[in-house]
């Protein structure tokens, strides 16, 4: 009996789809069915009654969740006994940039829930540098935040490059027909990141505000507040496209035309150099592989993966 075969039966019956069961196994949903029906015609009977939309178990099905549960664990032990790893069982304390929160990291929380079951992942959103501070006095195992910020007691490893774009509500600003320059910008009602960030110093140095001049802008630490002020018409915002990918497609935000583009953003993953590393490269591995597979289905001008080896064991 083929073991990916009980595998992809559990995340069926979790899941009550093949399509999300697929998804979750990075296969097709053709292969999901032939898994199943595979391991149906070795045990001689239906496993789902596939005349129902919610795909109920008939009692056979019922019965075999126990067994391949039982099975799988036994396989896990043996690999880990021929291997000796022990299965690693607590919490992962992962901090990330608001960037991140919308889709790749549920993404990496669902592979964790198949490739690594006694891990759990706690997220911690906040700016790079509050992140970096509490990876580095050891409140956060892990952190994505921008590149070029780990201090002498952390690894960076390259992970991906977003641009950014000045992004505003589309009934906001249609009337626009010509590029906006930097200056154009100024003028306008903007919404930036607090006032300390690294991307906001940016967005400063990009205006190229005259000294006594004032902007009309506004400033918050939390990318969703950004997001939510753009949707309200309350200005333009310098946000990368691929935290508003659903909102640009359904017209509900735009991004501006510019005749300057902003400086693209660069993001690393960060761990502390002295750290046990078994769990934190699984979920190191799984960060590369869920942001590849993000940015391999938008434009490069959107994103482009930036991905590296993770760093050697310490131990």
């Amino acid at each position: 009996m083929n073991i990916k075969f009980l595998e992809t039966f559990l995340s069926v019956v979790r899941f009550r789809s093949f399509r999300l069961a697929a998804d979750a196994h990075n296969i097709s949903q053709a292969a999901v069915s032939n898994r199943v029906a595979a391991l149906e015609e070795e045990l001689g009977c239906r496993l789902f009654d596939r005349t129902q939309r919610d795909l109920p178990l008939t009692a056979a099905g019922s019965r075999l969740i126990a067994h391949a549960n039982t099975v799988l664990k036994a396989y896990d032990q043996l690999k880990r006994d021929v291997s000796g790893d022990a299965p690693f069982n607590g919490v992962i304390r992962m901090g990330a940039v608001g960037t991140f929160v919308t889709d790749i990291i549920p993404r990496v929380s669902k592979a964790a829930l198949l490739t690594v079951p006694g891990l759990r992942l706690s997220l911690y959103t906040s700016e790079t540098v509050e992140l970096i501070e509490a990876l580095r006095d050891s409140r956060l195992d892990l952190v994505i935040a921008r590149a070029d910020q780990a201090p002498p007691q952390c690894d960076a490893i390259d992970l991906c490059t977003f641009s950014l774009f000045w992004i505003a509500a589309c009934e906001q600003e249609s009337v626009i027909e010509e590029p906006l320059t930097p200056a154009d910008l100024a003028t306008m009602r903007l919404i930036s990141y607090s006032p300390t960030s690294r991307t906001h110093q940016t967005v400063l140095s990009y205006l190229q505000v005259p000294e006594g001049v004032e902007l009309s802008i506004s400033h918050s630490d939390s990318l969703a507040t950004m997001i939510s002020f753009l949707k309200n018409g309350l200005g333009a915002a310098p946000i990368p496209a691929v935290a508003v990918l659903e909102d640009l497609l359904s017209n509900a935000l735009q991004i501006l035309p510019i005749t300057t583009p902003l400086p693209d953003v660069h993001y690393s993953i960060y761990v502390r150099k002295n750290q046990d590393r078994r769990a934190i490269r699984a979920v190191i591995s799984l960060i590369l592989q869920e942001t590849e597979k993000f940015c391999m289905n938008l434009p490069d001008h959107y994103a482009i993966f930036a991905g590296s080896t993770p760093p050697p064991d310490d131990k």
